[in-house]
This record gives structure tokens, sequence and C-alpha cells, in this order.
């Protein structure tokens, strides 16, 4: 899922794969459709939105010399 997230993460597609996310918890959890999905923390995984807020930072962080600052 995570694979190539900063091209992908804020495409229309991307609710897809969120449904996709929230239907795997609730399998591996046991849980009934309605469930509320409070697992996330519970479970200490990231929902799609914020794996893909994670990795553009990270990209950020870790390419800070492609990135020009100004100072006023």
């Amino acid at each position: 899922m995570s694979y190539g997230l900063i091209f992908w993460g804020n495409s229309t597609h991307s609710k897809c794969v969120f449904k996709l996310q929230k239907r795997a918890i609730r399998i591996i959890k046991g849980l009934g459709i309605m469930s509320h999905v409070e697992f996330f923390k519970l479970l200490k995984i990231l929902p799609l939105s914020a794996q893909y807020i994670y990795s553009l930072l990270m990209f950020v962080v870790k390419n800070k010399n492609l990135f020009i600052v100004y100072n006023s």
C-alpha cells in the first residue's frame, strides 16, 4: 500500500484503498461492518491519509538539497 504513495496518495483512487484498509482491519479483528474504526490507534497503524503525509514529510527531510530556501 505504501509503494509509491507520494505519487498516488492524493489521487481519487486513494479513497478505494482507504476503504480496503478499513475492511482489512475489520477482518483481522473479526469486527462487523458497522464497527467504529478506533482500531487504527489500538493496532498502531496509520490510516492511508496519515501515511501519505508522513511519506511526503520524510521525502522533504531526506532531500533537503532539492529545495531552495528564501530568507526575507
